[in-house]
């Protein structure tokens, strides 16, 4: 999983809940680096991306953009959620608009993480802009 997340504390809460899930994890601090990290993966490297919206250097909207927009084999196909502390219909309208996957609201609550980690396993894939913290 590419965790993107610029607050050093969040990103060890999500790195912490996301290892004791048997997730592995690498950290991009800003969009920017995502989308670099993305990039230059090999494909299937990665599974999830997990993209935290507000962030300095390239917002998460920017670069959900950035990478559906690649010429990488699954640009077009990785999942990409996002987390953010403002769950509202606005926010879930413009992850869809710019690619996202779907959105998780932080705190990201574990039962949901394995939710959606329990999907990929089975070879599904993420439902398209699907609220996972909805009840």
């Amino acid at each position: 999983i590419l965790l993107v997340e610029d607050n050093e504390i969040n990103a060890e809460i999500a790195k912490y809940i996301l290892n004791g899930a048997g997730a592995g994890i690498e950290l991009a601090k800003d969009g920017k680096e995502a989308v670099e990290a993305f990039y230059a993966s090999k494909e299937y490297y990665y599974d999830l991306i997990l993209m935290d919206i507000q962030m300095p250097n390239m917002d998460g909207y920017q670069a959900a953009r950035r990478i559906r927009l690649m010429d990488h084999p699954q640009a077009k196909t990785i999942p990409i959620l996002a987390m953010t502390y403002h769950a509202t219909p606005e926010a879930m309208r413009m992850a869809a608009i710019t690619g996202m996957s779907g959105q998780v609201e932080k705190p990201v609550k574990m039962q949901t993480l394995a939710l959606i980690i329990t999907k990929l396993k089975s070879k599904n894939r993420v439902h398209p802009g699907y609220d996972y913290d909805r009840k």
